[in-house]
């Protein structure tokens, strides 16, 4: 095998110069290709260049889902085995809330729209800082894609308290949101109930806490698929005007 000749850099092709050529020098070292042949024989290729371009690494934060919320799967759509995919375009605000979600296109056409959505509104994701300040996002775009080997069902909710905004926080003009998880009993009711994350602070986590405890389910036992979800995530927004 032959062996590779020293890498060197072109005067003339460096901008800024000397600034990235450790770097260049770096990765070229690292690199191995398969040898020109001549008669079935490996040969030396001199001479060769090659031109490295150095951007700064792009981080769209914005897009990092913080709380991933599953998009269960709709009952007749699992029951005929289809799948499909929705994308959606969405603004989110300084929390990392969806706002203004819409369809931007579905296949097959209607089926798993509303699932998406739901879902979609569900998230929060991380946002960019700017001088200190979370700063929002919009015309992002999301593509939800519906598989039956990851079907999940939605739990089916019979019964529930009021989602109550504490008057504190109202008056003070304060949003946030909890998201929160749970277990579903054989009875339908809730258990290990467990504040994933809250903002700002511990301001609705009592309301989240009591409103969790008066959620009451259908009984696991009456869903013929075994795919229902029983130990869910679920997202509680306290927004003033909604």
């Amino acid at each position: 095998m032959p062996t590779a000749g020293p890498a060197t850099l072109q005067s003339s092709r460096r901008r800024p110069p000397g600034l990235f050529d450790l770097a260049a020098l770096a990765a070229v070292r690292q690199w191995r290709y398969h040898p020109r042949t001549e008669d079935g024989k490996p040969v030396e290729q001199p001479g060769n260049s090659i031109l490295l371009k150095f951007r700064p690494p792009t981080t769209d934060t914005t897009l990092q889902p913080i709380w991933n919320m599953p998009a269960y799967y709709p009952p007749h759509a699992f029951d005929q085995k289809l799948e499909g995919d929705v994308t959606m375009v969405f603004d989110i605000n300084a929390m990392g809330l969806v706002e203004r979600a819409s369809l931007l296109e579905s296949s097959p056409p209607v089926v798993f729209d509303q699932a998406a959505l739901k879902s979609l509104r569900s998230m929060r994701f991380k946002v960019t800082m700017v001088d200190g300040k979370a700063k929002p996002a919009s015309g992002l775009k999301l593509t939800v894609p519906f598989r039956l080997k990851d079907a999940k069902l939605e739990p089916i909710l019979i019964s529930q308290g009021r989602l109550a905004y504490p008057a504190g926080a109202m008056g003070a003009g304060i949003q946030g949101f909890c998201t929160v998880h749970f277990n579903i009993q054989d009875s339908g009711s809730v258990e290990d109930i467990e504040i994933l994350d809250s903002f700002p602070g511990d301001t609705f986590r009592r309301s989240c806490l009591d409103y969790v405890r008066s959620l009451k389910y259908a009984l696991p036992s009456t869903e013929p698929r075994e795919h229902v979800d029983l130990s869910p995530i679920i997202e509680l927004q306290f927004r003033i005007g909604r």
